[in-house]
């Protein structure tokens, strides 16, 4: 049947995430055999990095700036890797102050 290929892989991206599947089917929508093995590289790519914590962000951009080469998003994952979080300690007195997302919700 024609296009059942393209459809399991914006079914195997919808498990990673409603926007994971938008971005397969973004590149898929050029058809062709070129645009099928840029979204199994791509998926492949999104399955390794699915535990990276700036996952969502990487694919928002992704989407936005169409970026459908598999190199260029190895690029964007391997940046934002390299990310360098900065700690900030707190003091007893500053944790005494701070309130957690609860307090600031009523029930």
């Amino acid at each position: 049947m024609p296009g059942a290929y393209a459809s399991s892989l914006i079914v195997k991206a919808g498990g990673l995430g409603p926007q994971a599947a938008t971005y397969i089917r973004l590149i898929l929508e050029d058809g062709g055999n070129l645009a099928i093995r840029r979204a199994q590289a791509c998926l492949t790519l999104l399955m390794d990095r699915r535990d990276s914590s700036g996952f969502s962000h990487i694919v928002g951009h992704a989407i936005a700036h169409r970026v459908f080469s598999p190199a260029r998003l190895k690029v964007l994952f391997e940046d934002e890797a390299r990310q360098n979080t900065i700690i900030f300690p707190i003091s007893p007195r500053g944790t005494a102050m701070g309130r957690d997302a609860g307090y600031y919700v009523r029930s």
